[in-house]
C-alpha cells in the first residue's frame, strides 16, 4: 500500500511541475541513419530508436534533458561482391543541455553514454562502451509534441571489424511528445 501511495504521490508531483512549465517527460522515437567509418564499401543503414526521456526547464531559456534510448544501428558493407549488414544494438543514454534560440527552437549538445547490448557476430571483442558528443537542433510545438535531429560524435573506436579499428556514425531524427 505504501508503494502504491508512493507512486500516486510522485506522478501527481511531476504532472503539477509540468503544468507549470518546469519538469517534463514522455516517450522518444526516431529514425536512425548510421554507418560504420573506415570501413571499405561501408554505406549508411536506416535503422531506429525507441525511449523516454525526461528534463527540467531552467530558466526561460535554458533546460537539461536525459534520455534513455534503445538505439538499432550498423552499416552495408559490400566485401568480394557479397553484402552484409553490421546490425548492433545500443542503449544510449544522452545527457544534453539545451538553448532556446527563438520561440520553440533549441539547439541542443551535451555527452552520451552508449552501452552495447547486441552486436553482429563479425565484431571480434568490441568496446562494450561508447562515449559520443549529441549535438542537434529541436522544435517544439504546441508545448508538447517535440521533433528533432541530432548528430552523435563518437569518440570510442569499435575494435575488431579490421586492422584499423572504426567508429560509429549516428544521425537522428525524432519525435518526442511531453506530459
Amino acid at each position: 500500500m505504501k508503494k502504491i501511495a508512493l507512486i500516486i504521490i510522485t506522478i501527481s508531483l511531476a504532472l503539477s511541475a509540468s503544468a507549470k512549465g518546469g519538469f517534463y517527460f514522455g516517450p522518444s522515437v526516431g529514425m536512425n541513419i548510421s554507418t560504420i567509418t573506415k570501413l571499405p564499401h561501408s554505406k549508411a543503414m536506416v535503422k531506429g530508436n525507441l525511449g523516454l526521456m525526461l528534463g527540467v526547464d531552467i530558466a526561460n531559456i535554458v533546460g537539461i534533458q536525459a534520455e534513455a534510448l534503445y538505439s538499432w544501428q550498423g552499416s552495408k558493407v559490400k566485401s568480394n561482391n557479397v553484402a552484409h549488414n553490421i546490425d548492433l544494438g545500443y542503449i544510449k543514454v544522452p545527457i544534453t543541455a539545451r538553448v532556446r534560440i527563438i520561440a520553440g527552437l533549441n539547439v541542443e549538445a551535451g555527452v552520451s553514454f552508449d552501452f552495447l547490448v547486441d552486436k553482429d557476430p563479425l565484431v571480434k571483442d568490441p568496446k562494450k562502451m561508447d562515449v559520443a558528443i549529441p549535438v542537434g537542433v529541436n522544435y517544439l510545438f504546441f508545448d508538447r509534441l517535440e521533433i528533432g535531429a541530432r548528430y552523435y560524435i563518437s569518440t570510442v573506436r569499435i575494435p575488431g571489424l579490421i586492422d584499423n579499428p572504426s567508429k560509429n556514425s549516428l544521425f537522428t531524427i525524432n519525435a518526442r511528445f511531453r506530459f
